[in-house]
């Protein structure tokens, strides 16, 4: 078994964050970034292959768990070419972002 803790990318880690247009994304980017933090992942891994993947200690956002084990299996294979907690948390970043914009879409289309 490996046992993973998803860290921050390595650029938030010092204090660099990405400059935002509104406040609200910057507060966004802070709550995913600390969800991300207590996020562990208990992968069993055998030949390059997730053969199983559970949630040793929840990021507290469901989805941000659920992302994290199917990213763990497109990852895992590329471990040689690309480090692999920077893969998985590129990935859970860019899903956050898609499901807040579907999110937004769903809001304005009630509006």
């Amino acid at each position: 078994m490996i046992w993973i803790a998803l860290a921050l990318l390595q650029s938030a880690g010092t204090g660099a964050v990405a400059p935002v247009d509104r406040p609200e994304e910057a507060t966004e980017v802070t709550v995913t970034a600390d969800r991300l933090r207590k996020l562990q992942l208990d992968l069993a891994v055998e030949m390059g292959r997730v053969r199983s993947c559970g949630i040793k200690v929840s990021s507290g956002d469901r989805f941000i768990d659920d992302v994290a084990c199917q990213q763990a299996r497109v990852c895992v294979p590329q471990m040689k070419r690309v480090n692999l907690m920077s893969c998985i948390n590129t990935t859970i970043g860019l899903a956050v972002a898609q499901k807040r914009s579907r999110d937004e879409e769903r809001t304005d289309a009630k509006d």
